[in-house]
């Protein structure tokens, strides 16, 4: 749900539109000033010295799907950790520290999260949609609208495949 204000931050922040950012920098000209703060070690192109794509996959696929696995109650729960049938499935169940299931009725907030996600799936198809029409970004269309309405609006421009 937060692809969208991603997107229009990285724009407003850069001037880049999203769609092309990747092509912004190669692999070595990225790793020159390349720091997450906290990580252990950034992910990297081969030959660098850093962890390979291969062994971050693995690690993942392994520890996220040991913590899915007792999520769902596949695999015994860890030594001092309530098993999944005592405290039921989220949201609701394990992780709740300020307790919010108990103020609110929860399959009104589950229909809710549902809604709010198609809702955000479908700003991101409309992102995809006004890129492949205009061939900018939704900053750049939406200032240009902002500036001119009468003219820019959706409809109003060639798409670039018919030019």
């Amino acid at each position: 749900m937060l692809a969208i204000p991603g997107i229009v931050a990285q724009e407003q922040a850069t001037g880049v539109p999203w769609y092309d950012t990747g092509a912004l920098c190669t692999p070595e000209s990225c790793l020159e000033n390349y720091y997450f703060p906290g990580a252990i070690a950034p992910l990297a192109p081969e030959g660098s010295g850093l962890p390979s794509f291969w062994a971050v996959l693995a690690f993942e696929v392994i520890f996220m799907g040991l913590a899915e696995a007792y999520r769902g109650g596949l695999t015994a729960p860890p030594k001092g950790f309530p098993s999944p049938a005592d405290v039921g499935v989220y949201p609701g169940g394990r992780f709740d520290p300020l307790k919010f299931s108990e103020k609110v009725d929860m399959e009104e907030m589950k229909i809710k999260e549902l809604k709010h996600c198609r809702l955000a799936m479908g700003a991101f198809l409309g992102c995809l949609a006004q890129q492949a029409y205009t061939g900018v970004g939704p900053v750049a269309n939406l200032s240009a609208h902002v500036s001119d309405p009468s003219h820019n609006f959706f409809g109003s421009q060639t798409a670039p495949w018919n030019m």
